[in-house]
């Protein structure tokens, strides 16, 4: 009788592990991804969601539209899925060694991504009172820390399954 191979439960864990993290980065899409601080007092911070940041914000009591649909804000979660596809593959066993390493550099570049959110935020063309009232600047909240660390892990997870022998 011929000795079946034993497939590897760690390199068959790690990408599931990373698709999840992937997952829960997305998720951080509806936590406050950028802080404005007010100039009306220090203690008052002004939060947008990732979800807002990425497909446009208008206030609801003045109309104002804040943000509109930025392209390079939704690559980040673009990148996530194509990860979590290429690390499904991975583990099903599909595309050899390409599959992780496509799905870590999807991950990672993400995570990457995701620290520039400010960075890519798109304004109205038409309104000079959004960019003057922007003029004291964005920061980083926690969604988009938490999804970028996420994703950094995600692509070190994908890419450790390259180094386990199978």
């Amino acid at each position: 009788m011929a000795k079946k191979k034993s497939k590897n439960l760690l390199g068959m864990l790690l990408p599931v592990v990373a698709a999840l993290l992937a997952v829960v980065a997305i998720c951080m899409m509806f936590v406050p991804a950028v802080v404005r601080a007010s100039s009306l007092s220090d203690k008052l911070n002004i939060t947008y969601t990732g979800a807002q940041v990425t497909f446009g914000y208008k206030e609801a009591n003045t109309g104002i539209e804040i943000f509109v649909f930025s392209f390079m804000n939704f690559l980040p979660y673009l990148l996530l899925v194509a990860g979590i596809v290429f690390s499904v593959l991975s583990v099903l066993g599909k595309l050899g060694k390409i599959a992780p390493f496509v799905s870590a550099v999807c991950y990672l570049a993400a995570g990457i991504l995701f620290f520039c959110v400010t960075k890519m935020v798109v304004y109205p063309t038409d309104s000079k009172d959004i960019a003057d009232m922007f003029k004291e600047g964005l920061s980083l909240g926690a969604g988009a820390i938490v999804a970028g660390l996420l994703s950094i892990l995600s692509a070190l997870g994908s890419a450790a399954t390259l180094f386990i022998k199978k």
